[in-house]
């Protein structure tokens, strides 16, 4: 008789604790937007509001955003490095004329209100191009660069 009524005690707050989360996301936010359910995100569990076709503007933005990022690191990089000046203006120079480039694209791309995934992955082909460029442009010059702050080449073994 005690056992039965722990199974059926334990059984009854698993169900209790089963249904009050399935309620919860039945019901709107508070501030009355509806929330998105268990099955409107991504298997990424992103929002599926990223997901194409996308509003134009938010993908302006988004565009924006990871811009100002990618430069913050960039100034970063180059503070971290100690660039010197003229080598820092070309990189800068550089950097803008991908950037313009880039936002030329997204604006080609948002030009009528909405942007699909293939757009925005054409967008994304041209922001892997430019960085690659760059990357065969000034990884020689960085590593050069490294090699001098070691010492014209790494150490051998049993020197030391």
């Amino acid at each position: 008789m005690q056992l039965s009524r722990n199974l059926i005690r334990s059984f009854a707050i698993v169900l209790a604790l089963g249904i009050v989360p399935a309620a919860a996301w039945a019901q709107p936010a508070p501030d009355g937007s509806a929330q998105p359910a268990p099955g409107d995100r991504a298997p990424d569990g992103r929002s599926k509001a990223r997901r194409f076709p996308m509003d134009g503007k938010l993908f302006l933005e988004r565009v924006e955003t990871r811009l100002a990022k990618a430069q913050a690191r960039l100034e970063q990089a180059l503070e971290r490095r100690k660039v010197p000046p003229k080598m820092k203006q070309e990189i800068e120079a550089d950097f803008a004329k991908g950037a313009a480039a880039i936002r030329k694209a997204a604006q080609h791309a948002a030009a009528d209100g909405t942007v699909t995934r293939e757009e925005a992955r054409e967008v994304r082909e041209l922001v892997r191009e430019i960085r690659h460029k760059a990357r065969e442009k000034y990884g020689p010059i960085v590593r050069e660069a490294r090699k001098q702050k070691r010492g014209e080449g790494p150490k051998e073994r049993g020197q030391g």
